[in-house]
Order: C-alpha cells, then structure tokens, then sequence
C-alpha cells in the first residue's frame, strides 16, 4: 500500500509476490510526472534540459553500480544481490520513462505548435510528409528491437567471453537502446501515418486485452512457480517445452484475469462512480457541465490539432484556456461524444 516494496524489505525472501516490485516503481515516476510536465509546460527549455539531466544522471548511477557490483547480464552468473540493490530500483528504470515524456512533449508541439517558430514540429511534419524518413524509422527501429533481443542470447550464454566494463555498458543502456527503437518504429504512426499499423493499434479489440494485461501480470508467475515446483523431475530446457509452457501460462492467466475483472474489478469501479457522482443529483450536475462535439475517427485523430471553441455567434475565441482536444473515437464522424471542459 505504501509502493515502498522496491526498497524495502531489503530480503526478497521477506517479500510477498516478489514480481509486484513494478507497481511501486511505476507510482514513483508517477509522482515526478507533473512536476516534470509543469517545467516542460511552463519554462519548455529548462524542463526538456532537467529531464536530459535525471537521464544523464540515471546512466551514471547505473554504470557506476554494475561496474563496482560486477554484476553480469547473464542467468549464468546471476549472485542473489542483484534485484535488490539493482533490478527493482526506480534511478535504474527510469531512463525508459524519461523517454517517453520526450516523446510525449514531440507529439504535443507536433499538434499544438506552429511550424514557423518551433523546430520539433518542424521535424515532425517532415518525418510525416516524407517516405524515406518514415522507412528509415520503421526498419531502423525494428532493426534495433531485433538486434538488442538476439544479441542477450549469445551474451546470457557465454558470459566469460565479456569483459567487467562491456557488461556495465550493455546493462546500462540495453533498456533505453529497446525504447528507442520502439519509439522510432512507433513515431510515424502517431504522427497520422502507417494506416494498416494504426488500424491495427487502435483496433477495439485491443481494449479488452489492455484491461486483462494487469491482472495477467499479477497472477502468470503463481501458475509458472506452481507448475515449477510440483514437477516431479528436472526438465531439460528447450525452446520447444518453453513454447509449449509459454501458451499454457498465457492462456490459465488469460481466463484468470479475466474471471477477476468481471467479479471484482468491473463492480468494484461501479460502485466506485455511483458513490463518486453523488447519486441522481450528482449525475444531473455532472451533466451540466458536458458539451457536445463531433466525434473524429480514430484515423484521422493523429493529424488534426485542437478546435476551437466557438462563442455564441459562431466566432472562435482567442484564449488558450478555451481550446480542448479534439475527440478520438473509431466509430465514424456523425456521432456525438461528451466532454468536460472546466470553466
């Protein structure tokens, strides 16, 4: 409850669902994101340049730990020390999240800026309008996925074969080279390009698989140490047994999951909204503070910038405070969508 289980206890055999060292990492970026959204909002340079910094100073940190630890990225030589002064710690993960707060900040000058002043929405419409550059981030950004993937295989396997100060630098940046290229692969289709790729990413049916992936986290290693421990003899490890294990904790975590969202999770956020609307009155006044606007679908979403709202006889107004987000929605255009807009 207190997101504090990355650092304490110090022992994971004190630790209760060991893997559940993520939710309080991920809460404490949580609670640096909007001082760092402010800067970058309010003072753009010396926001984008703090974060550079706690970047910068997450990589020192980091090689400075793995070279005086030793530590190997290798299974092989995994000592019994290594998630808990390195694994679940927040400065060593946080280099990846840095990153997607620069990518966040590139969409929203991308749709907000005007070109003639701001270099990044510049850039970003001529990665948009040209071909070759849209490639060059699609392949070099696979490209980078799949080297950094194959390339543990032969480092996990001959650890010997590499030196204290290559592993320091390969643990380093191995998480932020793989963000980098997803982000890199990913760039030209927040940018409204990449139909198919867009398409396919913002499909319906990847809402319910993005509401099962939580409750897939939490339980997949319960079935993986079951299954583990009531074996009755050694396994020889291959891909062809982990694949087959692999679909067998995927598919009991699946249904699971599942099974947990409709009888806790689901009624529980139920309860939560007709206790937090205050009941009918509630709702009355919540309606009241609702507009409606077009909905935009959900492909052309990416390209457009924000629209304005209109005063009485139709002019748009000046105020920034008036703007809001046009809708995205992958049901067409002749719907309509509510939205709050604060006074």
């Amino acid at each position: 409850m207190l997101f504090i289980n990355n650092f304490y206890p110090f022992s994971k055999d004190e630790q209760c669902l060991g893997w559940s060292w993520y939710l309080p990492v991920d809460m404490q970026f949580f609670l640096i994101l909007p001082l760092l959204v402010w800067m970058i909002y309010k003072f753009r340079k010396v926001g984008l340049l703090f974060t550079g910094f706690l970047m910068v100073a997450s990589f020192v940190v980091c090689f400075s730990i793995l070279y005086a630890e030793s530590y190997s990225p290798s299974y092989i030589r995994l000592r019994e020390d290594y998630y808990r002064v390195y694994y679940m710690k927040p400065y060593m993960r946080i280099a990846p999240f840095l990153q997607g707060i620069y990518l966040g900040f590139m969409i929203y000058a991308f749709r907000n800026d005007e070109a003639e002043y701001s270099i990044v929405k510049r850039f970003c419409d001529k990665i948009r309008d040209s071909w070759i550059l849209r490639q060059i981030c699609y392949w070099g950004g696979l490209a980078i996925i799949i080297v950094i993937t194959f390339t543990f295989y032969e480092v996990n396997r001959s650890p010997e074969d590499y030196s204290r100060a290559f592993n320091a630098i390969y643990m380093t940046f191995i998480r932020a080279c793989f963000i980098f290229g997803l982000i890199l692969f990913i760039f030209p289709i927040l940018l409204g390009r990449g139909k198919v790729l867009r398409n396919i990413m913002g499909h319906d049916w990847m809402t319910p698989i993005a509401r099962l992936s939580f409750g897939m986290y939490l339980v997949h290693p319960t079935y993986m140490l079951f299954e583990s421990f009531n074996r009755p003899r050694a396994t020889w490890a291959n891909h062809n047994n982990n694949i087959l294990m692999m679909f067998g904790w995927w598919s009991v975590s699946l249904l699971t999951s599942f099974l947990f969202t409709i009888l806790v999770e689901t009624p529980c956020a139920n309860l939560e909204k007709t206790f937090l609307m205050g009941g009918g009155g509630g709702k009355r006044k919540a309606k009241e503070k609702f507009i409606k606007v077009p909905v935009e679908s959900f492909e052309n979403s990416f390209s457009k910038g924000l629209v304005p709202k209109t005063e009485s006889d139709g002019s748009p107004t000046k105020s920034r405070d008036d703007y809001w987000s046009q809708s995205k929605n992958d049901h067409g255009t002749g719907d309509f969508k509510k939205f709050e807009v604060n006074s």
